[in-house]
């Protein structure tokens, strides 16, 4: 077991190699609203079988294919899987810093956004019934359709030149993202 070592990343909030080059390789081409599936840490990559051997030049060569795993279920799930995805923009934001549209890209943002998305109007919301009783609250799955939705409609604006805060900033005040991914499902559920 490794101790706590100041300004050093446990494993498992550090990306995958796979996860990280599917970063860099947006950075180079085109941004996409990564699914939360693909946000695999480097501890989850040392247990994947996806690899491969190959000879280069004399010499053996260990590539790892990205690989999958589970949606998150629970808010410290979620959280979790933030990290990860956060370390590996900030670890792209280094590798590129004359980037302008990393520049705004920041730790505190993304804490924002889960907290944002954890709080009580998007996970925390509660549809009331009569006499003020709550019916219904989202389920995980709203949550994470929702969040899908915001970091697309981010992506499609980074693609455009906007910056990372700038994109999430009008992701999350985009009516339309909002009722067609969160308000309407939850709505519909909660009529049931």
């Amino acid at each position: 077991s490794q101790g706590y070592e100041p300004g050093k990343f446990p494993r498992h909030m550090l990306p995958s190699q796979p996860f990280w080059e599917r970063l860099m390789h947006q950075v180079t081409g085109s941004f996409e609203a990564t699914p939360l599936t693909t946000v695999t840490n480097a501890t989850q990559a040392d247990s994947n079988i996806t690899q491969q051997l190959g000879f280069e030049n004399g010499t053996v060569k260990i590539e790892r294919k990205e690989f999958g795993i589970p949606m998150p279920e629970t808010p410290e799930e979620l959280r979790a899987r933030f990290r990860v995805l956060t370390n590996g923009w900030l670890m792209t934001k280094m590798r590129f810093p004359g980037n302008p549209k990393l520049a705004t890209l920041s730790d505190a943002m993304f804490l924002r956004y889960v907290e944002f998305l954890l709080g009580s109007t998007v996970w925390g919301m509660v549809a009331k019934g009569p006499g003020g009783v709550p019916i219904a609250t989202p389920h995980i799955e709203h949550v994470l359709e929702y969040d899908h939705a915001v970091r697309g409609f981010a992506a499609a604006c980074i693609n455009v030149n906007c910056d990372f805060q700038s994109a999430f900033e009008k992701g999350l005040k985009d009516d339309d993202t909002r009722k067609l991914h969160l308000d309407i499902p939850f709505t519909h559920l909660s009529l049931i």
